[in-house]
């Protein structure tokens, strides 16, 4: 997840909302509405039914909104650190099992796994440190 994990998320900066196409294949569309594309299941079966990533249509919001609800899951559940971190290995191993191809691949990734963890702490710390510089230029700018 690119995103930060504060300790407040709603202190956190705004960020822009992802904005759905609004385009369609067969032109119908309503005076002002947006048309809707239907969403395939399973492979192409041809014709003018395209698949989407749903990831595409997910919000900053949404996406903080499910991390603060994650952090209160492991608040209340973790009762010291060494219950988070046996929680988090185990919960990371498993979703590493379930994404990767191949046995090679997730030994592979397995093995890097400290260099995924070195990035995510310096692109946290950036833009926690942003987020600080945003609020002390809004707590400078005059209030009319």
């Amino acid at each position: 997840f690119p995103l930060p994990m504060a300790e407040d998320t709603a202190a956190m900066p705004s960020a822009p909302t992802l904005k759905r196409s609004t385009s369609s294949s067969s032109g119908s569309a309503s005076a002002g509405m947006p048309s809707v594309l239907p969403l395939a299941r399973g492979p192409s079966t041809g014709g003018s039914t395209r698949q989407y990533d749903w990831h595409l249509f997910l919000t900053i919001e949404e996406r903080q909104a499910v991390r603060k609800k994650i952090k209160q899951a492991y608040t209340s559940s973790c009762k010291s650190y060494e219950d988070l971190l046996e929680t988090v290995v185990a919960i990371e191993e498993e979703l590493l099992h379930i994404s990767t191809p191949s046995r090679l691949d997730y030994f592979k990734s397995g093995c890097q796994y400290d260099r995924r963890v070195v990035e995510k702490r310096k692109q946290l710390e950036g833009e926690l440190a942003l987020g600080e510089e945003e609020e002390t230029a809004l707590a400078k700018k005059p209030k009319l």
